[in-house]
């Protein structure tokens, strides 16, 4: 709004700035916890390691998609050097385990040791639910069946 001095909508409305106090509040995929799921993360990962970024030639912003793009060609350019190297690409992908210090405080309360953590963290199942802390009591549940059953 201040770059602009205005909005405008989708339906054509015009939101005029006027010196008005403005507050931004903005909820994302990560507060909710959705770029914490290593199955979005995958797709996420699979679309950026063939894409660029294009803008109007008079976008005011054009330095952060020039940004952009850079991050993007390094990110690439990794990548080729590890599937050139034998690595298997999607590995590192499906390794990662990511939580928000509230839900690492939940599920690290039972692990002893780092190898504990690893195995908490680093599954390679999902439930779907796109939280972390909700995976956690899911596939500890499914942990201990299996142990009870074995």
């Amino acid at each position: 709004m201040r770059t602009q001095g205005h909005i405008i909508f989708t339906d054509g409305t015009i939101l005029e700035w006027k010196n008005r106090t403005i507050t931004r509040l903005s909820i994302s995929l990560s507060d909710q916890g959705q770029l914490q799921d290593r199955w979005l993360l995958e797709t996420c990962f699979n679309v950026l390691i063939n894409a660029s970024v294009t803008c109007d030639p008079t976008y005011q912003k054009k330095k952060q998609i020039d940004d952009f793009n850079k991050s993007l060609k390094l990110l690439q350019e990794e990548t080729k050097i590890l599937v050139n190297s034998g690595q298997n690409i999607r590995a590192a992908v499906l390794n990662i385990g990511s939580a928000s210090l509230a839900q690492l405080d939940i599920i690290l309360e039972e692990a002893k040791s780092l190898s504990d953590i690893v195995k908490f963290m680093a599954v390679r199942a999902s439930y779907n639910t796109g939280n972390p802390l909700l995976e956690h009591f899911h596939l500890a549940g499914l942990r201990e069946y299996g142990e009870k059953h074995a």
